[in-house]
């Protein structure tokens, strides 16, 4: 507000009044595919069972080590809550991306009639704790047989439900 001397000084030349309002501070993305890099497949030759996994491991820093698991269609729950049934897994692929999966299962022979693979890297603690894995950490669809949902697979007893990223604790 100008005082009135100001305002007789300046008369009715134009005034510019800039308001910035800061964007708020997100969380960390979580590496789900629908925030953040998603995960990424490709075959590292035609005709080859190698394939090269890339996962968004900047989003999720910190993570000591990552695994990961992979069932088949008929893994998958019959309603909405249930549990996935996992088909295997490989541990301790390193803290970054990318891996090189050598031999991965062909979905054609575990999975005829689908011929279908789905597969998540998973951040763990070297240890028996998993990050969440899912957009959502406490969503019921993505519970393991585990302690609190985790997948059971390369020695994790338990999921950290306090880490919406991914990281183990």
């Amino acid at each position: 507000m100008l005082s009135r001397e100001e305002q007789e000084e300046i008369g009715d030349a134009p005034q510019l009044r800039v308001d910035f309002t800061p964007p708020p501070v997100t969380p960390p993305a979580v590496p789900d595919g629908q925030t953040g890099a998603p995960l990424r497949i490709g075959k590292t030759a035609p005709g080859s069972q190698d394939l090269v996994v890339t996962w968004d491991d900047a989003s999720c820093a910190g993570a000591v080590d990552h695994h990961l698991i992979y069932g088949t269609r008929s893994g998958f729950p019959a309603a909405l809550g249930g549990t996935y049934a996992l088909q295997g897994s490989v541990c301790d692929l390193g803290a970054a991306s990318p891996y090189t999966w050598v031999g991965s299962p062909d979905p054609a022979v575990l999975d005829p009639a689908k011929r279908l693979l789905f597969i998540l890297v998973v951040a763990d603690d070297d240890g028996t704790t998993e990050g969440s894995w899912g957009h959502a950490s406490l969503a019921l669809e993505r519970n393991g047989v585990g302690t609190n949902g985790a997948s059971n697979q390369c020695g994790i007893a338990d999921k950290d439900l306090s880490n919406a990223c991914g990281n183990g604790p």
